[in-house]
């Protein structure tokens, strides 16, 4: 006999978790500043829940949002699940992320971090990834310099990756070495592709507002509304990775 229970229901609506509201107190306290997130005791089983995830672990944490352990348990699998504080409150902000995360969705590479699921729960937007067991090249970096054969031989396969996004018409914008993780056999992959945009039939994008990682950004980025955000951005992220490889640090200190 078939049940009539939906799968939703058997676990905790996300609307109704403790992270919903803690979230959009901290975010929407801040007035214009950039968006905090909040400390959850994960010792707490409630604020441990969200829908279909238990959050195990925070693994890291910036101006946008953070990027958590996670338990899903329909799939029976740990993830990685992003929130993203900025634009909370913005529902041009939501929509523009979901369609863009949905498009970074259909990526399929080899050195990429694929995007399992996409959401958006009481206005706080979230993406979910596999959970990467290694490394980010900015803590192998930061322990020893890389010989500059192996160096060249990662960069080559990131730029082949970020290559085949810009032919599906997708920009990455926040290259830096902490968004390329490397796995247990070293392989490079970049990830954060939920936060890609999508280009226009221009071949680019106009930004509304600064985004990425200043010691790694592109000079467009940061002025916003006088030059539009092109494949050359990323070409430039991508030549500021290998910059700090080389020099140990960044091009922007």
């Amino acid at each position: 006999m078939t049940s009539s229970v939906d799968a939703t229901s058997r676990f905790p609506n996300p609307s109704d978790s403790i992270l919903i509201a803690l979230a959009r107190s901290a975010v929407e306290s801040v007035h214009g500043e950039t968006p905090s997130w909040p400390a959850l005791d994960l010792n707490d089983p409630a604020q441990r829940e969200f829908g279909d995830y238990e959050l195990l672990e925070e693994l890291g944490r910036g101006g946008m949002g953070v990027v958590y352990r996670a338990r899903q348990r329909s799939l029976d699998r740990d993830v990685a699940i992003k929130f993203i504080a900025s634009g909370i409150s913005d529902e041009c902000a939501v929509a523009r992320f979901l369609d863009e995360a949905r498009a970074a969705a259909r990526l399929v590479h080899p050195n990429i971090v694929p995007v399992h699921e996409v959401g958006s729960v009481g206005g706080l937007h979230y993406f979910s990834m596999p959970l990467v067991k290694g490394q980010s090249l900015a803590a192998r970096l930061e322990q020893a310099p890389m010989a500059t054969e192996d160096l060249l031989s990662l960069m080559l396969k990131l730029t082949e990756s970020i290559d085949y996004a810009h032919r599906l018409g997708l920009l990455h914008l926040d290259l830096k070495p902490a968004n390329v993780l490397l796995d247990g056999r070293g392989e490079p992959l970049i990830a954060d592709f939920g936060l890609a945009r999508h280009m226009d039939a221009r071949g680019g994008v106009d930004a509304q507002e600064v985004s990425g990682t200043p010691s790694f950004m592109a000079p467009e980025q940061i002025m916003i509304k006088q030059y539009r955000l092109t494949v050359a951005t990323d070409i430039y992220g991508l030549g500021a990775i290998l910059y700090r490889g080389l020099t140990g640090h960044s091009p922007h200190g």
